[in-house]
C-alpha cells in the first residue's frame, strides 16, 4: 500500500546538519535517516489512479518564486501528552504559508482533497519518540540544542513522495518535482 506526500527536501548541508542535531538512537528513539528528512507541506494518503494523474499535473505545473527557509529549536509533538515526535522548528515565513495554502487550495479544486483543519505548523521530524523512550533524556536533549539554529536554505521545488512501509520502516521515493 502507497501513501504520498508533497514535501520540501532540505539540501544535502542542511540534512547532514540536522541528522548530526538527533539524539542518540536506543530505547524508544527511531531517528529519522537522513535522506528521509523533509518538511512536509500535505500529507494526500492513498491515491486512485486518477487522483495520482491530477497530483502530478498540479506538482508539475507549481510555479513559485524561490524563498529562503531558517531552521531554528527543537521541540516535540503532540503539546502537552507525552511526546511522540522531535522536531526543528521552522522560522515564519509568508512565501511558505502561501505555497502551502495555493497548493491546498489547487489540490481540492484537482482531487478533492481536504486540507487539515489544524493549523499549519510547519517542521522537520528528526526522530520518532515511543511510550518506551527516556523522557528525560529527550527534554534534556531539547534542553541542550533550544538555541539551535542553521543559517537560511532556498526553496526552489516542491516533490511529490510515495511511502511504502518495509520491515525496516518506511521508504520515501521522489514520484515527481516541478
Amino acid at each position: 500500500m502507497s501513501r504520498y506526500f508533497l514535501a520540501i527536501v532540505p539540501p544535502e548541508s542542511t540534512r547532514t546538519s540536522l541528522a548530526e542535531l538527533r539524539p542518540p538512537g536506543g530505547k524508544g528513539i527511531k531517528r529519522v535517516s537522513p535522506e528521509h528528512i523533509h518538511l512536509t507541506l500535505h500529507y494526500l494518503g492513498e491515491l486512485s489512479d486518477e487522483q495520482f494523474d491530477s497530483v502530478i499535473s498540479v506538482v508539475k505545473s507549481t510555479q513559485f518564486q524561490s524563498f529562503p527557509l531558517s531552521l531554528r529549536g527543537l521541540g516535540t509533538f503532540p503539546h502537552g501528552k507525552p511526546p511522540r515526535v522531535l522536531w526543528t522548528g521552522i522560522d515564519e515565513s509568508r512565501q511558505l504559508s502561501d505555497l502551502h495554502s495555493n497548493l491546498g487550495h489547487r489540490l481540492t479544486e484537482a482531487i478533492g482533497f481536504k486540507p487539515e483543519s489544524r493549523r499549519f505548523h510547519p517542521h522537520i521530524t528528526l526522530a520518532r519518540i515511543k511510550a518506551s523512550a527516556n523522557l528525560d533524556f529527550i527534554e534534556a536533549h531539547i534542553q541542550a540544542h533550544q538555541k539551535f539554529s542553521l543559517p537560511s536554505f532556498e526553496v526552489h521545488q516542491i516533490s511529490l513522495f510515495q511511502s511504502r512501509l518495509s520491515e525496516s520502516g518506511a521508504m520515501y521515493d521522489v514520484i515527481a518535482t516541478n
